[in-house]
């Protein structure tokens, strides 16, 4: 005689919640992924800009430096 198979109302309660509770924690982390590159993509872009000034300032200083010495 074979075994019956049954499926508790409990049992799928609880996957419907796992499931619930594992769609929003994902949907979660992918808005705090999405904030985190966001701030690193304008964080980038303003070292690429200070570097850039530090840059123009160091030939505005050997300019004036060689125009002094002459």
């Amino acid at each position: 005689m074979r075994g019956k198979f049954e499926v508790h109302y409990d049992f799928v309660a609880l996957i419907v919640i796992v499931f619930a509770l594992s769609v929003g924690f994902n949907l979660y982390q992918r808005y705090q992924y999405n904030d985190l590159l966001s701030q690193h993509t304008a964080l980038q872009w303003e070292a690429q800009d200070l570097e850039i000034n530090q840059r123009l300032n160091l030939h505005k200083l050997e300019a004036c430096n060689n125009l002094a010495t002459k």
